[in-house]
């Protein structure tokens, strides 16, 4: 469906994209991650054929992606900005938007599109009297609006409570799965379900792909009080991979989950005051970016 290759992009002197490359297939999510200016919402747009790359391809279908491109008309979006008129009601801008997608685009999916996002109830209420997590779904409802082939978000669940995100989540992976591709970027690891979603990350320009190699294993640190090496000891003798940190904190791997390393620790009766856990993909990124330093 998509594919990015050598991809390059240069915002006056800045190369912010370097030699990325991307595909999405059909029935794919695809979720982009990376920290603040690592030029996420810059491929977004380029997919989209609002900036013009200094080398590389993109296309959609096969086709070139470029400005005013015919394979935009198989690709929906929805980036920076809401993207509907605020004085109009829900209802309106998505009819609005339905008279100029023209009848190859159109099908009878308007009023399924508002039930599955939330917003059937919210159809007469001007679109700038929303909520930002009802806004946001209005935008999601309106890049999906003519069912294209390729749906493209700039961080949908921003904004959304956990309800909102499982919502969206559901969503965008029963759209996938009609044979459809989405592509879409995440602020926050945790919401991203990366046994369902392939995650890519931008790193400097670059993209790294995450392979969930470590996720029958989990980490926790535990302090405490006294005899931090005993423990250790007695924790690598059960198999796990521990580490001694200053203030006698425990970093302890072991595999299972997260319940299963809390277990093997109060098997040996380690009296903990503090735990913290972490996620193969958060422990993934957070590799990916010191290997880039």
């Amino acid at each position: 469906m998509l594919r990015v290759d050598t991809l390059s992009v240069r915002l006056g002197r800045q190369k912010v994209l370097n030699d990325v490359c991307l595909t999405v297939d059909r029935g794919r999510v695809v979720a982009l991650v990376g920290a603040n200016g690592a030029g996420k919402s810059t491929l977004l747009a380029t997919v989209c054929g609002l900036i013009e790359q200094a080398s590389g391809t993109v296309t959609v279908r096969g086709l070139s992606v470029g400005p005013g491109s015919t394979a935009l008309a198989f690709v929906g979006a929805s980036l920076t900005g809401d993207g509907y008129l605020p004085h109009r009601t829900v209802r309106q801008n998505v009819d609005d938007l339905w008279d100029v997608l023209g009848p190859r685009r159109r099908s009878s999916c308007r009023d399924e599109l508002l039930e599955a996002l939330d917003l059937t109830h919210l159809k007469d209420v001007p679109a700038g009297h929303l909520s930002v997590g009802n806004a946001r779904r209005l935008s999601i409802a309106m890049a999906m609006l003519g069912k294209p082939d390729l749906l493209v978000l700039d961080e949908p669940h921003a904004g959304l409570d956990p309800t909102g995100r499982a919502r969206v989540a559901t969503v965008l992976h029963r759209y996938a799965g009609e044979g459809r591709s989405v592509l879409y970027t995440a602020h926050e690891l945790s919401e991203i379900d990366y046994d369902t979603v392939d995650v890519v990350a931008l790193v400097d320009g670059r993209l790294v792909h995450f392979e969930d190699a470590d996720s029958a294993s989990a980490t926790v640190e535990v302090r405490v009080e006294q005899c931090a090496s005993r423990y250790a000891a007695t924790l690598a003798a059960a198999g796990a991979d521990v580490r001694v940190g200053p203030a006698d904190t425990l970093t302890i791997t072991a595999a299972g989950t997260v319940g299963d390393t809390l277990r093997l620790v109060a098997g040996v009766g380690l009296a903990a005051t503090a735990v913290r856990s972490s996620s193969p993909l958060e422990r993934w990124y957070a590799e990916s970016v010191s290997r880039d330093r």
